[in-house]
Formats: C-alpha cells, structure tokens, sequence
C-alpha cells in the first residue's frame, strides 16, 4: 500500500482543493495494463442505461460508476471496477451505503472521497489541479466534471484502447436510471468543461489506436441541441456493441 496525505485550500472552490487522502492499493498498482488493448465499457448513471443490455458487455472490460451498483445483477457478473469522484454522492445514508454495496473487484474513489466508506479494499487516487487527461492513476487524475472522464482515465490506466461510454446523456433534467435518483439541473454549468475534457479523451484514444465512442442519446454526440463533440463517435446500434463487427449480408442486385 501507498499513503499519501495532501492538505486542502479553505475555501475549497474547486475539487482538488479538497484535502486528500492518497491510498494505492497492490490491486490497483497490478492492474496497470491489465487489459491491454481492450474494450472499456463505462456505465453512467443517465436514464438511458435502462434500455441498456448489460449482459452483452460482459465479456468486456465494465467500469460501474455512482448508482450502477442498483443494476449489477443485470450485468450477469461482478464488474472489473466501480468508480466515485464525487463527494456528494457520499454525503447521503442511502448513496453511501448504495456505493458500499458494490460487488466490483477494483474500487477507486476519488481522493477527497475518503473516510465515507469503512472499506479497506477502496482505493483513493489524486485528483490533479485542472483539466486534463492522465493514464496514470499513481500520479494521480483529473477530476474531468464528470465520473465518466474519471473512470475512462482508469481504463487509460488498464490498457484500454476502446472506451464506450452508456447512460451519458449530460442532460442532467432527467435524472438517473432510477426514477428515485433526483436530477441535478444545477451541474449543467459544468458542460463546457466536460466537453473539452472528452475532446482531450478521444485524443487520447486515438493516439493508441483507439476511440471514444457513446452509446445512447448525448450532448457528446450532438443530443439535446448540442454540438458534437470533435472526435467522439456514435457506438454501434447492434446488440453486441463490443468484438468484431457481424459480417455484411450478401449484396443483391437488382435488374
């Protein structure tokens, strides 16, 4: 294990002012490139991840973040790993013990988000000043605006070179999956830096050979009266939305 403990600013106007504390866990250190050159399915927590069919992401790398404990038995099996980077999410009874709930092999919370969990086997991991894109967790990660850019810097650290984002609408009005979950129409400020974030991402992505792609309606991909975001694309609309591609039906021509 690695500690580290690093004061915060008073008052704490953004995240990484927050006092942190840095926990590295062996876990977590062997599981650099892990899986390499994989497919990272990362579940958001948006209303559309209902129409979701997890159980064909199974197969692949599955990072759960915030509520997706509540639907991990439709996933057929314990996700790789569950991610929180949001101290609110841990404020509350119910959201805390719904994040103590989780059944993933790899847990990584943001710095600051430490002391809400008696978990041993959390793990914690800096959150760096500013925007950005980090692929390596023992330095640290930036906060991104948004759990999903958490997690993807994650499966950057995991070898990843295909990362699929589901339930990321950056609505915000409609709530989560789950109808109880009440919607945050006060984060919609955040969206410019989420954008350029996921810009920052799909780069990043690509220079492996890889790409950022969305499954579902998102601001990322031109929803809800946005701009497409430059390099994100659209995931494929077939029921396996990971592996090789279904070969072409035979083409008919007509006289």
């Amino acid at each position: 294990w690695i500690r580290a403990e690093l004061p915060g600013r008073a008052p704490p106007r953004r995240s990484e002012d927050f006092a942190q504390s840095i926990r590295l866990g062996p876990d977590l250190l062997a599981a650099r490139d892990a899986f390499a050159g994989a497919t990272a399915h990362i579940l958001g927590n948006g209303p559309s991840l209902g129409e979701t069919d997890l159980a064909a992401l199974a197969p692949d790398l599955v990072i759960g973040t915030n509520a997706s404990p509540r639907i991990e038995p439709r996933l057929g099996r314990a996700p790789d790993v569950y991610c929180v980077s949001d101290r609110r999410f841990l404020e509350g009874a119910e959201t805390r013990a719904l994040a103590g709930a989780s059944t993933a092999r790899l847990k990584i919370f943001a710095g600051y988000c430490a002391g809400f969990l008696e978990d041993g086997a959390v793990n914690h991991v800096r959150i760096l000043p500013g925007d950005g894109i980090s692929a390596d967790l023992a330095r640290g990660v930036h906060h991104g605006c948004s759990v999903a850019i958490f997690a993807a810097q994650a499966a950057l650290w995991m070898g990843a070179r295909r990362v699929v984002l589901h339930g990321c609408e950056f609505d915000y009005g409609a709530g989560r999956f789950a109808a109880a979950d009440r919607a945050r129409p006060h984060d919609r400020g955040n969206w410019p830096r989420i954008a350029r974030n996921a810009e920052a991402l799909a780069r990043a992505l690509t220079a492996r050979g890889g790409r950022l792609e969305v499954a579902g309606p998102s601001r990322l991909t031109g929803g809800f009266g946005s701009e497409p975001v430059p390099g994100v694309h659209r995931a494929p609309l077939h029921r396996r939305l990971s592996g090789p591609e279904p070969p072409a039906a035979p083409a008919t021509v007509v006289a």
